[in-house]
């Protein structure tokens, strides 16, 4: 199943997940994109970010995408987020956070715009 193939299917099942206001864990979001992770603590994730200057209320419930363009790189905002609260990111395979963030958990996906 192509990337993109399975970002569809996952928006389509947290769309749905979201609307009847279940919370989906962590590990369930892995599963969903085919990814690898890296999870320290499986959370309950209640919000999806991908701009960081738009984090709400509850960092602990929240997923950022740290979104990878020819122009900008979001694994560059994790270390604010980190230091607000969040702990659970979604990047491109870089395994090396996993041990510059003790206690955050990590999604790894081939292409974090598509995922």
């Amino acid at each position: 199943m192509a990337i993109c193939e399975k970002m569809t299917t996952f928006a389509v099942t947290f769309k749905r997940i979201f609307h009847t206001k279940r919370i989906m864990r962590l590990t369930e979001i892995a599963t969903a994109l085919h990814a690898q992770a890296g999870i320290a603590k499986d959370i309950d994730i209640q919000n999806l970010l991908t701009d960081s200057r738009q984090l709400g209320s509850d960092p602990a419930s929240t997923l950022f995408f740290a979104l990878k363009t020819d122009k900008q790189d979001g694994t560059n905002y994790i270390p604010g987020l980190y230091q607000k609260g969040v702990r659970a990111f979604v990047v491109h395979n870089d395994a090396k956070l996993v041990e510059a963030y003790v206690g955050a958990s990590f999604i790894f996906v081939d292409d974090t715009l598509q995922a």
